[in-house]
């Protein structure tokens, strides 16, 4: 097996770069946006067939 103290090393080590990882690249919203702007969108076009009704064929 391996040795304990090693393996509590290392959980250190990783935590530690986890945490420099995140401060050096914070959470991106980008998807965040590209879901609000799908919902928003699908939003207004039913909006738009509720108030006015199905498109013209």
């Amino acid at each position: 097996m391996s040795d304990p103290k090693k393996s509590s090393a290392w959980a250190a080590f990783e935590a530690r770069q986890r945490r420099e990882r995140r401060a050096a690249h914070p959470p991106s919203w980008g998807w965040a946006k590209a879901v609000g702007v799908v919902v928003i969108g699908v939003g207004l076009g039913a909006l738009a067939v509720y108030l006015f009704g199905p498109a013209a064929k």
